[in-house]
């Protein structure tokens, strides 16, 4: 099945747009690496017949709806860049592996959080 989901806030802000052929697989991968996905509320989802119909829905979907937490496609990166386009305190752009640091700290300190949310949209504990 070829899938492209959404994912809103609790006040209907786009968060982020996402492709998967894995839906379970792909939601706890989130889990366990997106600080942002405690935000979730709602997800939606679009499922097409084959992989390109898959692919070119979520590059135009980037493209035109602006997701927060989409990089590539968004106009934030172009694919190959190494810089991410965030930055620090003093407005310095964060290098990829610097950036990538900070987020697995806050993985790890959220992780918690992020495993009782994902428990209480699907039901189960992502673990199993």
């Amino acid at each position: 099945m070829f899938i492209v989901y959404r994912f809103f806030d609790v006040a209907g802000k786009l968060l982020y747009i996402g492709r998967t052929i894995r839906l379970q697989d792909r939601m706890n991968d989130h889990l366990n690496h997106a600080v942002w996905f405690e935000k979730v509320t709602r997800i939606e989802l679009a499922r097409f017949k084959t992989f390109e119909a898959m692919c070119a829905a979520e590059r135009r979907a980037i493209a035109q709806e602006h997701p927060i937490h989409n990089i590539v496609g968004n106009g934030k990166v172009v694919v190959g860049q190494r810089l991410l386009p965030h930055r620090s305190r003093d407005n310095q752009q964060i290098p990829w592996d610097e950036a990538n640091r900070r987020a697995n700290v806050l993985n790890s300190v959220d992780y918690e959080k992020r495993r009782l949310k994902f428990q209480a949209l699907y039901g189960r504990d992502p673990r199993t």
